[in-house]
């Protein structure tokens, strides 16, 4: 259950070059998340959640006086400041809360996670690997072969193709 650049990095190179469904390992890329978690000293939505378009943050998740946001295929936050970030998507979050003057955090923590999910590339999907690769070796995750993108209904999807799998064998 390793996202597949930290796969290649574990096995031996001999083993991946004779394994025919493990090939387009080295073909898969990382696409990078952040997260920014902001703390108000009042609630600050009333949505459980909003999704945004033409923004930089692309979520905001309301946990009552913290507030989440999530940036995905953020290649262009990487190389910015925890500040500027901060400030990005603040600008963004108020979009979302016109009516509210004070958005101003009394704490914001910025979570850079450099590759997050697999990045969805054209022709990633064919590279996917199926979760059997032999008989006592499985690989499982968001990445894999679900019919799904990568995302958390994919690695659960991968974990249960697996399962299935287990069971017709032991069965």
């Amino acid at each position: 259950a390793l996202p597949p650049w930290d796969l290649r990095r574990v096995l031996p190179t001999a083993f991946l070059e004779t394994q025919s469904k493990l090939r387009g390992l080295n073909e898969m890329q990382g696409s990078p998340v952040v997260a920014v978690n902001l703390f108000f000293d009042q609630p600050m939505m009333t949505e459980r959640f909003v999704g945004l378009t033409n923004a930089q943050t692309h979520w905001f998740f309301n946990k009552g006086n913290h507030v989440n946001a999530i940036a995905s295929a953020a290649e262009n936050l990487m190389d910015k400041t925890r500040a500027e970030i901060t400030n990005i998507v603040l600008n963004d979050f108020k979009k979302v809360v016109h009516s509210v003057h004070h958005v101003h955090p009394v704490h914001a923590s910025v979570h850079k996670i450099q590759n997050a999910t697999l990045s969805s590339r054209p022709g990633v999907n064919d590279k996917r690997p199926p979760q059997k690769i032999l008989d006592n070796f499985y690989v499982v995750g968001d990445w894999t072969k679900t019919n799904l993108p990568a995302t958390i209904e994919s690695a659960i999807k991968s974990a249960f193709l697996m399962q299935e799998d287990l069971n017709q064998t032991i069965c």
